[in-house]
């Protein structure tokens, strides 16, 4: 399912790119094509012209937008192939991490200069379309052009309300920015999920729904997408619905052992922890990490664990041995500037701490939710769930205004 067995994360918080080493599959012998001295609009791929039509659209206003910026993207991109990587992973702490965990660079800038952590990944989120879309300067704007045009050809043979409307201009631009990071990244694209409603099945229809433009429409492979899911209750039975149907999740917003065990017997691909987050609620991040690797372990799930929140250096040693380890600039940069240590061993794998195989199996609605209020999980799950409300609301309005303007 994974090159190792995993995707990109995520880029976990709201990030355009990332970096695993592990994130290959198929795609190892790729480079990725853009200028290492390019501009911030570099950052946000061009999703140009999917499924646009030729110019005899009755929106070639629209159409021919969207072709020049197409152009000017695929120019832009030809730009500094021949670039190498200015950052040189030294004998240090950082190789020592290595060793045992794939990292994961979280940025939304400087692209290509960490390339040597290995292959590019990609998220898809309210927020990074938001800045997509508004962004005069970002190629990427003609994600939203292509998805109105595609939007009025669905108009055509069935008549929408505008909510409609607005909602599959959305999913389309989602869409139209996912397969063109796809076709940039050697690693996965993961793709936010809307979690506000507390149905189950409007969590696997959205994955699904999204995942037939993208694999049918556009051509896309599965095994380079994940569905960025929050691991609540009705979340992670979407997740156990859509692993069945061989769809890879990504679950997210994890703080404790109720929610990664679930997560694991459902098979979710990717599970992402918060560890200084877990802690500075009172919380023991590592322990949940070993808690997690073990339960896993003991059930036989192919599961990988992907630890996030990693403020500092000493963060990132200590939770050496997850499958994946997301840093930011500053924590790789000291990392590198650390000689390296015998001390840095797996914490994870090697120090598992036993779980009951069975714990997930008596879990209940009322159960696991009574186990988040106890621990960070909900404050934090509320949290978050209220900012993605804020921004897919102002996402919504954005588009709302600009279908209005452009019909």
């Amino acid at each position: 399912m994974f090159a190792h067995a995993v995707p990109a994360f995520t880029a976990a918080t709201q990030t355009s790119l990332s970096y695993s080493r592990s994130f290959h599959s198929s795609f190892e012998s790729k480079r990725y094509e853009s200028s290492f001295s390019m501009p911030r609009q570099s950052i946000i791929i061009t999703s140009a012209i999917i499924s646009l039509k030729d110019s005899t659209s009755k929106r070639t206003r629209v159409s021919a937008r969207a072709v020049k910026r197409a152009r000017m993207a695929n120019e832009a991109s030809a730009i500094g192939i021949d670039d190498k990587p200015s950052f040189t992973v030294l004998k240090s702490a950082l190789s020592d991490v290595q060793k045992v965990s794939h990292v994961v660079y979280d940025t939304k800038q400087a692209l290509n200069e960490y390339g040597q952590l290995g292959a590019q990944a990609a998220t898809v989120s309210p927020q990074i379309l938001l800045y997509s879309i508004k962004n005069s300067d970002s190629f990427d704007k003609g994600a939203l052009e292509g998805a109105l045009v595609y939007a009025n050809e669905m108009d055509e043979s069935r008549k929408m309300t505008n909510t409609e409307r607005v909602d599959l201009v959305i999913d389309k631009a989602y869409a139209n920015l996912a397969a063109k990071f796809a076709q940039r990244v050697d690693g996965r694209v993961s793709i936010e999920v809307d979690a506000r409603s507390s149905s189950t099945e409007a969590i696997v229809n959205r994955a699904q729904a999204l995942l037939r433009m993208l694999e049918e429409e556009m051509k896309v492979p599965r095994t380079k997408l994940l569905f960025k899911i929050p691991a609540t209750w009705e979340g992670i039975q979407a997740i156990r619905q859509l692993e069945a149907k061989g769809i890879p999740c990504h679950a997210t917003l994890c703080y404790c052992l109720e929610q990664t065990a679930l997560a694991a017997k459902a098979n979710a691909s990717l599970i992402q922890i918060y560890y200084a987050r877990i802690n500075a609620y009172g919380g023991d991040g590592l322990k949940l990490a070993q808690q997690t690797k073990s339960y896993i372990q003991s059930i036989g799930s192919q599961s990988k664990i992907l630890a996030a929140s990693i403020r500092s250096a000493e963060d990132a040693k200590a939770v050496a041995g997850c499958d994946y380890i997301l840093l930011n600039e500053r924590v790789l940069i000291s990392l590198n500037s650390e000689n390296s240590s015998s001390s840095i061993v797996d914490n994870v794998r090697n120090k598992a701490q036993e779980v009951n195989a069975s714990m997930a199996d008596s879990l209940t609605k009322e159960t696991f939710e009574k186990a988040l209020k106890s621990s960070p999980a909900n404050d934090a799950i509320q949290s978050n769930l209220q900012s993605y409300s804020l921004l897919k609301k102002q996402l919504e309005l954005y588009v709302s205004e600009w279908v209005g303007l452009n019909c």
